[in-house]
Order: C-alpha cells, then structure tokens, then sequence
C-alpha cells in the first residue's frame, strides 16, 4: 500500500501540496502476526507523539481513540453511526455505513429471491454469522435486522469473536462451523 500513498502523495504534491504545503507521509509497519492492540498503540505514539500528523489511516478502536485525544483526522474505510457519533473526526469518503451495507445487501437478495425455499433448502431459513464487535451489533441492529422484517423475514444471529492476529484466524473456523447447521 506504500506505493499507492506515496504515488498519491507526489501527485499532490506536484500541484503544489494542500494550502501550499507538500505531504509528508509518515508509515508504521504493521505484521500479521503482531497483536492489532499492540500495533495500534504504537502506531499511535508514532503518529502524534513522535510525529506530528494531519490524519491518521489506520482504523481500530485505540487509533481512532487516538486521533479524537490528538485532534486530527482517523481516514476510515468503514463504519456505523454509532462510529461515526463517537468520533466526529472520521472521515470515510469511499464506503457506505455498515447498517446501510447490511440494508442494501438484504434488499437485493431479497429482490433476486434468495430468501425463498428451494430444493436444495427446503426450510427457507436465513442465518447471519458475523463478528463479536459493536460496529457489527450495530449494522445487524440498524440495518439487517430492519431490513429482514421490512420484507417480512427474521434470521437467526451467530457472532464469532474476532481474530486479532493472523495464528487467530484458524480458532473462527470452528466457531462459524458450530454456528452453522447441517445441510438438511
């Protein structure tokens, strides 16, 4: 993603900067395998201790914690309007909020009639498995949930408690297994 900032950031740059001012891009490396907590915290004190920075572009709860305490920007690429309440300084200028994703995604899969039973799924049944985290609450609260009973459906909801490194990944495919019923 280096390349695609700092391509970004000499395009700007060659035109003058913002308000006269070149870009200076400040990076911290991030590892798989490192605690997303651990790397939040100390991308954090890179960001607004060690360096003085605009904007932040990198999206847990501690590092936009962060950015609200140092007043700067935290660039998102998704969120909920929980989120986006609690962190007045978000700016997501590329994603829909995760209840108006949830929103859309169950009015066209309703309108493509997914929901209807068929041979290979005779009940007809609708399960939703998704993540142990507020944001994702939210969304299935503001945006799903609504959206399945405009059309006259419920689903049942599963949350799987989030990795937070990549060894993690492996402990989420049993949970969704066990969250998801045999094939009838």
């Amino acid at each position: 993603e280096r390349l695609y900032y700092r391509a970004a950031i000499e395009e700007v740059n060659s035109r003058g900067g913002v308000l006269g001012r070149k870009l200076v891009p400040v990076f911290y490396p991030l590892s798989a395998s490192t605690n997303i907590d651990v790397s939040a915290q100390a991308a954090c004190q890179t960001f607004t201790q060690d360096n003085k920075v605009a904007a932040i572009f990198f999206r847990t709860q501690i590092s936009d914690e962060c950015a609200k305490k140092a007043g700067i920007i935290a660039v998102s690429d998704s969120g909920s309007g929980a989120l986006f309440a609690k962190y007045p300084n978000l700016f997501s200028p590329d994603s829909l909020r995760f209840e108006g994703l949830g929103a859309a995604t169950v009015n066209g899969m309703v309108a493509a009639g997914w929901h209807k039973p068929s041979p290979k799924w005779p009940t007809g049944k609708i399960g939703l498995i998704t993540w142990e985290d507020p944001e994702y609450k939210y969304a299935v609260a503001h945006g799903w949930q609504p959206a399945l009973k405009a059309a006259g459906l419920t689903a049942d909801v599963r949350y799987v408690a989030v990795p937070q490194r990549d060894k993690s990944l492996t402990a989420s495919s049993p949970a969704i297994a066990n969250d998801v019923p045999a094939s009838p």
